[in-house]
């Protein structure tokens, strides 16, 4: 779940809520173990001059079985290219994204983002 809340003109307040249901295997030969995990995030976003914007978001991610839990954040700055496409560039603070999917744990840095609405 993604939302967003316009508090006003240049403000925005946004949420992030996800989990993962799965079961994971070290390799081929090992069995597969319960790797249950929840992310959330909250987010804040200033709508500068015309046609930018700045995110700042923090974020949560627990894995369940393994009981861990890291708290990172993020920042981004972002263009926007007419009406209906956004393309910004940001740094990672954390070593997980947002794709709970990811297992790998190597995302802090640098990204790039393309954000396409209809």
């Amino acid at each position: 779940i993604d939302a967003s809340y316009d508090l006003n003109s240049q403000w925005t307040l946004g949420g992030k809520l996800g989990y993962r249901i799965s079961e994971t295997a070290i390799d081929d030969t090992s069995p597969f173990v319960r790797n249950d995990a929840v992310l959330s995030a909250v987010s804040l976003r200033y709508h500068m001059v015309h046609n930018w914007d700045m995110l700042v978001e923090v974020r949560n991610f627990q894995t369940i079985q393994a009981g861990t839990s890291e708290t990172a954040a993020l920042a981004a700055a972002y263009r926007h290219v007419g009406n209906n496409l956004k393309v910004g560039i940001g740094y990672n603070f954390g070593s997980f994204s947002d794709d709970l999917t990811d297992l790998t744990y190597d995302d802090k840095g640098v990204f790039l983002n393309v954000v396409a609405k209809f």
